[in-house]
């Protein structure tokens, strides 16, 4: 049984190095849903601990962005485009980064897709994109890189998920329904995957990203890797990040 929460009060690529310089085969955490807030601040987390970062967004443009603002800080940077619903995009981004970065250490799954309002007024095929994209793309991304932690007998698996799973409310219907599968979905691979060395967890953020201080995105993205470097005696599935 997974042990119970813990409470925690087209393709771009773009680096630091240059065309043709070999790539340092430091650790490499990929952040998949990487936009110029959490995503960004969660791999400036990882930089300053030695990783290496791979980015990957739908949004050339905003990936752009985000690769701008990491970059600022010394390590070694790559961002890919990629939809994170679509199996072959997706895998075809992974795979381009671990054939030039080394496997996955830290995979992060940080993309979300949601449309306000009451179920009884959900659009069905646009619930189904949103759950695609929530959903689906995180369990897409964790079969592209739990071969290689398998193997290997380590590595971490990190959902972003949000109180909605928890709390889940009429006016956000969408949410509630993606955020709560996400984090059945962290339950479940937890569970199977600890004995195979493999750490699957989700933070459930339960307040609004930037609203205060606590939920500031440099903020949050300690419990991140608080979850990466936390003993194996001490795994749980899931840091309900509230204040």
């Amino acid at each position: 049984m997974a042990r119970p929460p813990r409470k925690f009060s087209s393709r771009l690529h773009l680096g630091l190095a240059r065309k043709g310089q070999t790539v340092p085969k430091a650790p490499l955490c990929v952040v998949i849903g990487a936009g110029p807030g959490l995503g960004a601040s969660i791999a400036r987390r990882f930089i300053t601990e030695g990783f290496a970062i791979g980015l990957v967004a739908r949004d050339v443009k905003s990936l752009g962005s985000v690769v701008e603002a990491v970059s600022a800080q010394e390590g070694r940077l790559v961002g890919k485009a990629a939809d994170a619903s679509d199996q072959r995009s997706l895998a075809l981004a992974i795979s381009s980064l671990t054939s030039t970065m080394g496997d996955v250490e830290v995979l992060v799954y940080n993309a979300v897709a949601f449309v306000d309002g009451p179920a009884s007024e959900l659009d069905a095929d646009r619930l189904t994109s949103d759950f695609r994209t929530s959903v689906v793309g995180a369990l897409l991304a964790t079969q592209a890189v739990v071969g290689a932690m398998r193997a290997r007998k380590r590595g971490t698996i990190i959902l972003t998920g949000g109180g909605a799973a928890i709390y889940p409310g009429a006016a956000w219907a969408s949410l509630s329904v993606t955020k709560s599968a996400l984090r059945a979905l962290a339950f479940a691979l937890h569970e199977e995957l600890k004995p195979a060395g493999v750490h699957v967890a989700t933070v459930t953020i339960e307040g609004a990203i930037a609203s205060r201080p606590r939920f500031m995105p440099d903020v949050i993205a300690d419990a991140y890797w608080e979850l990466h470097s936390t003993p194996v005696s001490q795994w749980s599935p899931e840091i309900e990040y509230r204040d």
